[in-house]
């Protein structure tokens, strides 16, 4: 379906005005959520740390996305500032649970017997989570991270129950996809899949640039 739109390329050119507006709001948007998301992954590991168990990871059931996005929907004004704030607290409370269910933590159980030693030696906290937990499971953080980028940039049908004003580029898609324009629709799914594609490669670049600083303020 891609090779065969790339014919009708020169349409999706008609709407590079919309699309760059689309991109840059959806940057903004996704820069706000991953700064939650690594806030609540740093409090959920605190949180272990002093308990020795995932207590929110046990004890959290799962949510119903229209009961979440139906209640930000009607707490929340439909402006593009609230927008980006329905989007990244509906995302978050939704997507972080699961995927760090899914991809973190029996990876961070696993090394109960090395955080229990560090503990013993007197290591701070802030120490252990870089250098004994995220220095052994950085693959499992790195799919963490994939997916929640992934599925924030396509996801839709929540921001449709958000009542979002405001196009990302989950819903730009699906402008074409449900007006039956299928081949915009394959050059707007690739053009997500580029754009995960380069968040991810400029992540990796801050983290290893956030880790250097970190290994020379702390020597």
């Amino acid at each position: 379906g891609l090779f065969n739109s790339l014919g009708h390329f020169d349409f999706i050119l008609q709407y590079k005005t919309e699309l760059l507006t689309t991109t840059l709001f959806t940057t903004e948007t996704l820069f706000c959520y991953l700064l939650l998301n690594f806030a609540l992954l740093l409090l959920w590991l605190v949180d272990y740390l002093n308990n020795r168990k995932f207590n929110l990871a046990i004890n959290l059931i799962s949510i119903s996305t229209v009961l979440v996005g139906f209640t930000l929907y009607l707490a929340l004004p439909l402006t593009r500032d609230y927008d980006i704030i329905k989007i990244v607290f509906a995302m978050s409370f939704l997507f972080f649970p699961s995927l760090f269910k899914l991809f973190l933590q029996k990876p961070i159980e696993g090394l109960q017997r090395q955080i229990l030693v560090s503990q013993m030696y007197g290591l701070d906290k802030l120490t252990i989570i870089i250098e004994v937990i995220f220095k052994q499971i950085y693959r499992q953080m790195y799919l963490w991270l994939s997916f929640l980028i992934i599925w924030f940039v396509s996801e839709y049908a929540l921001l449709k129950v958000l009542g979002v004003q405001t196009h990302t580029l989950g819903l730009f898609a699906e402008g074409f996809l449900s007006s039956y324009r299928l081949s915009l629709s394959y050059l707007m799914s690739f053009y997500i899949l580029i754009y995960w594609l380069l968040v991810m490669v400029l992540f990796y670049l801050i983290l290893k640039v956030v880790y250097v600083i970190y290994k020379k303020f702390i020597y």
